[in-house]
């Protein structure tokens, strides 16, 4: 076990499932959904530091954030996780925490997500509910307009391990964030700077000349809205 694997599977990891048992035993309505989910529930490709708990226009959102917040500050002795309270940031549909455990830190967004929301969700007894892959599918296309180099890596993942139509999925995206556009996300593929793929905390080692030929033929699917040709 390299430094970079024993600080995820000995350290941050046990974090998160530490926090995630929390909002499960609370019997909160969140689910796990974004890299994190990909990474440590479906795939184990690379290393995912933050969580993503969302769930979608609940009217409740304001009373689950104060008990999420209050359970952490009154377990901190019990669990050790200590919320970091100058970082707190906080909205009508977010809330962002940062945690600590020794010196170990942990950064969660919890989102009361738009309503559109895509096929149904898995239940883990660790991780309790699990967002599925067409949905976080949709999701990480949405964001592509941020160009972080994990989405597309995401996609790619999700691409050769889920059966899908391209055109149904982009019509989904588009249910999301309106500005999607076929034409951009092809591009936005074709023109992928693969010298940042070092950026990525890879779990499994990857062939580069696999990845700029998947990443052709998803710009080709996607420009063509058919089936997913990698699967």
């Amino acid at each position: 076990m390299n430094s970079l694997e024993k600080f995820y599977k000995e350290k941050l990891y046990p974090l998160q499932d530490g926090v995630m048992k929390i909002v499960k035993d609370l019997n909160l309505p969140f689910y796990l959904t974004g890299g994190t989910a990909l990474s440590r529930f479906y795939f184990n490709h690379r290393f995912s530091d933050d969580l993503d708990l969302f769930v979608n226009r609940d009217i409740n959102f304001h009373t689950y954030q104060k008990n999420i917040v209050e359970t952490l500050q009154s377990t901190q002795l019990d669990t050790g996780i200590k919320v970091i309270t100058d970082r707190i940031v906080t909205s009508e549909d977010f809330l962002q925490l940062y945690l600590s455990k020794g010196d170990i830190e942990l950064k969660v967004d919890f989102v009361n997500d738009i309503s559109s929301h895509f096929g149904e969700f898995l239940i883990d007894a660790v991780y309790g509910k699990i967002d599925n892959l067409r949905n976080i599918l949709s999701n990480k296309i949405s964001a592509l307009y941020r160009f972080e180099i994990k989405d597309f890596v995401d996609i790619r993942t999700i691409a050769k391990n889920y059966k899908f139509n391209w055109q149904e999925i982009i019509n989904e995206a588009k249910q999301k964030e309106a500005s999607i556009d076929p034409l951009e996300i092809y591009n936005l593929f074709l023109s992928f700077p693969f010298e940042n793929l070092t950026m990525i905390k890879w779990i499994k080692e990857i062939n580069l000349d696999e990845m700029q030929n998947d990443f052709l033929k998803i710009s080709d699917d996607i420009l063509v809205g058919g089936e997913n040709s990698l699967y």
